[in-house]
């Protein structure tokens, strides 16, 4: 005996992930799926599937939808009221849980094979009162997080807030306080992740990637907002520097490919390199050499003796 389902009950079982999305942007692989109410963004790979999804909370902090922070929290996009489409883009204008009622215009679109590109900001433009535009997406059990340029914190970022911002450091706590007196506040940051070469640019284990293309200064919160959830945002100046409005808008791509290895050489000739003699790059300590050429040189044997990659 066979037994037959109505198709309005298959429906409902389906998972959410897996329902049709309302609006869909591919390029190549790649797809921004969109739920217009309530609103959700997500990327999905034609292959692996989801790979990046909006968290669903809309609290005051900043793992939720696009949005928002003022000196009341964070505002997250709770429906799309309106859209247009075109050819590889869509813009859409979006209610959010604002008590003031501002809403946001957010463009997707398609930025190459594998890659789409967002841009979200307030309607109504530069608003003083608005500290930082940002997004939170779920951050799956077990997925690792890399890149973001030259830091010393580590190497899988999971657990951390990580700065984009070029100053002197990091510096260890003795010096500090001398450090503070000798440079300008202007470059030093007074942090463990303080770096020469930040890249807001994250390449996640999943096998995707995100480069935030605001020249602003911009954080990734790596799960320490709340443990299933990483979110980037961008600033005008970053903590402790003054007081600047945001960004008018919040840029970022996100990039896809097979594993990891793709998805950064995707990113790559899409950003380029530095040419040779400088590439290709080698993996290997940073150390700085002083004294006659016979103590140089019994450094580097010290290194090599250690097995460091040189």
């Amino acid at each position: 005996m066979r037994l037959l389902v109505p198709w309005f009950l298959l429906v409902w079982l389906l998972p959410s992930a897996a329902r049709a999305a309302d609006v869909v942007v591919r390029a190549g692989q790649l797809a921004a799926e969109i739920s217009l109410d309530p609103w959700q963004l997500r990327f999905v790979d034609r292959q692996r599937g989801e790979l990046l999804s909006e968290h669903p909370a809309l609290g005051p902090q900043p793992s939720g939808p696009l949005g928002f922070r003022t000196a009341a929290g964070w505002m997250h996009a709770l429906r799309a009221v309106s859209r247009e489409r075109s050819r590889g883009r869509v813009s859409l204008l979006l209610e959010t849980s604002d008590p003031e009622g501002r809403r946001m215009r957010v463009e997707v679109r398609r930025a190459g094979f594998g890659v789409i590109a967002v841009k979200a900001g307030l309607e109504t433009g530069p608003d003083p009162s608005v500290e930082a535009l940002g997004v939170g997406w779920q951050a799956p059990v077990g997925e690792r997080y890399f890149g973001l340029g030259e830091h010393s914190t580590g190497v899988d970022f999971r657990g951390q807030t990580i700065e984009s911002w070029s100053g002197e450091g990091p510096f260890q706590s003795d010096e500090l306080p001398l450090a503070a007196v000798l440079i300008p506040p202007a470059g030093f940051r007074a942090r463990a992740d303080a770096t020469y070469f930040p890249m807001p640019w994250m390449l996640s284990s999943r096998s995707y990637g995100v480069l935030v293309d605001n020249s602003h200064a911009s954080y990734f919160r790596l799960g320490t907002d709340r443990p299933d959830a990483w979110s980037l945002e961008v600033v005008g100046l970053p903590d402790g520097m003054g007081d600047e409005p945001a960004p008018d808008v919040l840029r970022f791509r996100v990039f896809a490919g097979r594993d990891p290895a793709a998805v950064l050489a995707r990113f790559s000739r899409l950003i380029g390199r530095q040419p040779a003699p400088d590439a290709p790059w080698v993996l290997g300590p940073w150390h700085q050499v002083g004294g006659t050429l016979e103590e140089r040189l019994g450094q580097v044997e010290k290194l090599r003796s250690a097995d460091a990659p040189l």
